[in-house]
């Protein structure tokens, strides 16, 4: 099984990017991915970058990535292994479980620091800190509690 994996990945380009780290700060990421195609300034919050096939997004909450979105720029899809080969890049020493989800694949990282989401219309994978979404909750709630 792991010649086949490894037979398509090198065919059909599916070699993945050292991939960013939860908690990278700018400078981290700009080493692995490069230099970015789009930084807003150096004190953007986005940047963008394209390696292997792949656009990477990655947003960052206090000069931490917090969330890391990687898209085909060959495909409409990711295919699942090059999926679980991203998440595995960001795992740190942690393991990704699947979790159900509804209209999406959905794992949780086993130190319960990140969570991710693959939506089979967008064809993104999105890595997230649970840090950034407590946060994002957070700040909706005092919105909603404003009005």
């Amino acid at each position: 099984m792991r010649a086949i994996i490894l037979f398509f990945s090198v065919v059909l380009g599916w070699n993945a990017p050292a991939s960013a780290q939860m908690f990278a700060d700018i400078r981290e990421c700009d080493a692995i991915y490069g230099s970015p195609v789009s930084p807003t300034g150096k004190t953007s919050d986005v940047r963008f970058y394209k390696q292997n096939g792949l656009s990477i997004k990655i947003l960052f909450v206090e000069e931490k990535a917090a969330v890391i979105t990687f898209t085909s720029l060959t495909s409409l899809k990711l295919p699942d292994e090059l999926q679980l080969k991203l998440l595995n890049g960001s795992a740190g020493s942690n393991n990704w479980e699947e979790v159900e989800g509804e209209g999406a694949k959905t794992w949780s990282r086993s130190d319960g620091q990140a969570f991710a989401i693959y939506d089979n219309l967008s064809g993104e994978l999105n890595v997230f800190s649970t840090d950034y979404i407590e946060k994002a909750k957070s700040e909706v709630h005092s919105a909603i509690n404003q009005q």
